[in-house]
């Protein structure tokens, strides 16, 4: 089967973990292609998101000596993105190969969750972006300030 082929019949919405195992490792390679192409998300990289970076994590614990393990170092902040592009659609033609090397990940239950392989810069990023978007304010204070609310007894 081809990737496409394999994802769409076994991968879930991506709030969703998994049933099989094999159905995780393709939902972290997708993904990491996937972000790249809608957004241009890079692995701790430009525009680098949180998600790719758990799967990406995902892939090289749960896999280390693999080819596709190897692929995600290479994309590790890697900043060419044509070079990158070329490597996220890599990892997807070694994941498919993975796949049919051992057929029993598809039917194996699946225990992980690749959201759950965050690091300490993912939880950085966030306090970062939080701090330079919202200055240490909450939401609502900003939309306040912004747009007051409105006196009717004028």
């Amino acid at each position: 089967m081809t990737f496409k082929e394999l994802t769409e019949k076994y991968v879930p919405d991506f709030e969703d973990v998994a049933e099989t195992t094999g159905g995780e490792l393709l939902k972290a390679s997708f993904l990491i292609w996937k972000r790249f192409e809608a957004v241009g998300d890079m692995i701790c990289g430009p525009g680098g998101g949180k998600c790719v970076n758990m799967a990406a994590r995902f892939i090289k614990e749960r896999y280390p000596e693999t080819d596709m393990a190897k692929t995600v170092d290479a994309l590790w902040g890697l900043t060419n993105v044509v070079a990158y592009k070329e490597g996220t659609v890599k990892l997807t033609e070694l994941t498919a190969k993975y796949i049919s090397g051992h057929p029993e990940l598809l039917n194996e239950e699946n225990e992980w969750d690749l959201m759950e392989f965050d690091g300490p810069e993912d939880l950085e990023d966030e306090e970062e972006e939080a701090e330079d978007e919202w200055g240490g304010k909450s939401q609502r204070e900003i939309d306040l300030a912004e747009y007051p609310p409105l006196d009717w007894r004028r």
